[in-house]
Formats: structure tokens, C-alpha cells, sequence
């Protein structure tokens, strides 16, 4: 998610990378600014897969479109997430299109 994030133009900086158990942990720090619409990598769909609810939100306030392809495994989670999340944005006026 964060590589997401740093290609939409997000200023965050990770320090104190330590591991607590077998997760990796860090201390994040951001810094606001505008984000800009970005075709997500292909390559980031299946690292980010569970935080993709979250991205939409960033993507609905960054300018320009954002494309995200190869997250087919968002319709078949515990609930279609990315029918879900549009119908929530488009509730609020953001404009969303969706495809199978």
C-alpha cells in the first residue's frame, strides 16, 4: 500500500524498521499533500489485496483517475468489495466506474 501511495505523490517516510515476532514493523511518517490518479502496478494488486478499500478512498480524493486491473479476488472476499466500495463513493459524489 505504501508504494501505491508514494506513486499517487504521498510524502511518507518509514524509519525504526524492526520485527516484532515474524512481522515486519516500522514507524510511519506522513505528510500531507495532494495525490495524483495512477494506473496501479499489477504488481502491487496481490501485496495490497486487503488494504485496496482503503486506496479507494485515497484514489477518490487524489486528481485525475485511478485504474486498478487484476484484483478479481476483491468480487469474492467476504463480500464483493469492489461493488461495494463503489456504491459507497458513488453515494458521496464520486464518480466510479467498474468492470468485471
Amino acid at each position: 500500500i505504501i508504494s501505491i501511495l508514494w506513486d499517487m505523490g504521498a510524502h511518507i517516510t518509514i524509519e525504526n524498521m524492526r520485527q516484532l515476532g515474524n512481522e515486519p514493523m516500522a514507524d510511519l511518517h506522513i505528510n500531507g499533500r495532494a495525490l495524483k490518479g495512477v494506473d496501479i502496478a499489477l504488481e502491487h494488486v496481490p501485496l495490497a489485496i486487503d488494504e485496496f478499500p482503503a486506496l479507494f478512498i485515497a484514489a477518490a480524493n487524489a486528481t485525475g483517475i485511478t485504474r486498478l486491473q487484476g484484483a478479481a479476488e476483491l468480487r469474492v472476499k467476504e463480500s464483493d468489495r469492489i461493488d461495494v466500495m463503489a456504491a459507497g463513493l458513488k453515494t458521496l459524489g464520486i464518480e466510479v466506474e467498474t468492470s468485471d
